[in-house]
């Protein structure tokens, strides 16, 4: 479920993380023009803010899975609205792939806002494009190699 715990939010023509200050655009078209964010253009939108987090060490990472979570806070999260006028959230969360100290599992969500609750009434909400990606303490990409 996306949340927003820190505040951390730019409306505009585009999403701009407030922290990184980075842009981020989706390309279907001209606001107005009749198009809408596809699948393949949200899962492009959450590959781009995970390769940010692909390029920290292991032991980048590892700290914030302990901060974020004595915080209970997410790793990044970022409203936007693409190019066809589509307003999304991404949030990226870090977290213990197992045990403490293991494995370290990234993963990032994008929904569509407003958000839908599950069966129009449910308070629970399901993302429309989302991917993950594991890193060893070694600093391994695992099954990306």
């Amino acid at each position: 479920m996306l949340h927003n715990p820190t505040g951390r939010v730019t409306r505009g023509g585009g999403l701009t993380s407030s922290v990184e200050g980075e842009a981020v655009r989706c390309g279907a078209g001209e606001a107005g023009d009749g198009n809408v964010m596809t699948k393949d253009e949200m899962d492009a939108v959450v590959a781009e803010k995970l390769a940010r987090f692909r390029q920290w060490s292991y032991d980048q990472l590892a700290e914030r899975v302990e901060r974020d979570r004595a915080a209970h806070d997410c790793l990044e999260y970022v409203e936007g609205v693409a190019s066809d006028g589509t307003a999304y959230a991404i949030e990226l969360n870090a977290m213990w792939d197992g045990k403490r100290g293991g494995d370290v599992r990234v993963c990032g969500f994008l929904s569509t806002i407003p958000l839908r609750p599950l069966f129009g009434f449910l308070p629970i909400y399901t993302s429309d494009a989302g991917d993950c990606f594991i890193m060893s303490p070694e600093g391994r990409l695992i099954d990306e190699e």
